[in-house]
């Protein structure tokens, strides 16, 4: 169960390191947002300069498209500088769709941004749970494990506490039996002496008779 739960904890950690990567990595960018926001602020003050500018392009528009009826080479010079006067305009009015459409995304950008950076935190938070309760668990069960080597010491001690006595047990039954063929082996050896003593006493008194 420790190894477990230590195996438990450093995935933790590493998905801990690898959202900390990632919520540096979104800083980051919305650092980079920032920047390009900053930059987007003056698009007004540049939009306000193309529309002053885009008066006197349309009214040259018109002047050089009526010389470019002109004939000769006068009207082909202002046809030309017709083209160049549409295709003008025609730039700014695709830098002003370009810097429009820019604006509305980096709304969308930011926003995309905070959410991301809402469920870094979230996750993160989740991840720092996680881990207090991995810790409380590994605790647990490293407590438990030395509960359970001091339970198996306790019993090995009480086994070898057991095998003592009962090898005392044996001893001081041994020691009895000896004792008991001792004592046995004595009063046999008395019966018969005993008995051959009666036996020579009888034998001399019928003589003597």
């Amino acid at each position: 169960v420790v190894s477990e739960t230590n195996s438990a904890l450093s995935a933790q950690e590493a998905h801990s390191q690898a959202v900390s990567r990632t919520q540096e990595a979104n800083q980051a960018q919305k650092e980079r947002q920032k920047e390009s926001e900053s930059r987007m602020n003056g698009y007004p003050e540049r939009m306000a300069g193309v529309t002053a500018l885009t008066i006197p392009l349309t009214i040259f528009q018109g002047f050089t498209w009526l010389g470019a009826k002109l004939p000769g080479g006068a009207g082909r010079a202002m046809g030309r500088m017709n083209e160049d006067a549409n295709q003008m305009k025609e730039a700014f009015s695709q830098m002003d769709s370009q810097m429009e459409a820019q604006s509305q995304g980096q709304e969308g950008h930011r926003a995309a941004l905070e959410g991301d950076s809402e469920r870094l935190n979230t996750v993160s938070s989740q991840g720092e749970e996680s881990r207090g309760n991995l810790d409380t668990a590994n605790q647990g069960a490293q407590g438990l494990a030395n509960a359970n080597q001091k339970t198996i010491q306790n019993a090995s001690d009480a086994e070898q506490e057991a095998a003592s006595q009962g090898a005392k047990l044996d001893a001081a039954a041994e020691s009895k039996k000896e004792e008991h063929r001792s004592t046995k082996e004595r009063l046999v050896t008395w019966a018969k002496g005993h008995r051959d003593a009666r036996t020579a006493a009888n034998q001399q008194s019928a003589s003597q008779s």
